[in-house]
């Protein structure tokens, strides 16, 4: 699961990014939602949640919840930049839609800043990896 919290000064459509990440939950093809050097062998990723939480506190913050099998290189900082334009009104739903549809990047929205990313938890399967004894042993 990965979380981004990003401050923005203006408000936003919530309803209609929450629309847009819908269309998202699944499994699709994410190529318009990675980056040019990305070297995953494939875009094809099954992308098991999206939550937008709007979190009060002193500053208003917009907090991103992504979880998938896989992430894609700057997979979760594309969604997160295109929804908050769909919250600005600069895309639509549709244009989500025909991003991933398409599979162009130049079709989905910015690529949103690294800062107030953060990994919440890594699950591997079982078996899939063989751990050594001493980092099991602490």
């Amino acid at each position: 699961m990965l979380k981004l919290k990003v401050h923005i000064e203006q408000d936003l459509d919530i309803d209609q990014m929450r629309e847009a990440a819908n269309l998202l939950v699944g499994k699709h093809d994410f190529s318009a939602f990675r980056a040019a050097s990305c070297s995953s062998p494939s875009s094809v990723k099954d992308l098991r949640v999206i939550e937008i939480l709007e979190v009060r506190s002193r500053h208003s913050t917009l907090q991103i919840e992504m979880e998938a099998n896989s992430f894609l290189q700057h997979m979760v900082r594309i969604i997160a930049g295109t929804l908050v334009e769909v919250g600005r009104g600069y895309k639509s739903v549709k244009d989500v839609a025909k991003a991933l549809e398409s599979g162009l990047r130049k079709q989905a929205g910015i690529t949103a800043p690294p800062q107030g990313l953060y990994s919440l938890s890594v699950i591997y399967p079982e078996g899939m990896i063989k751990w050594p004894l001493e980092v099991l042993d602490k």
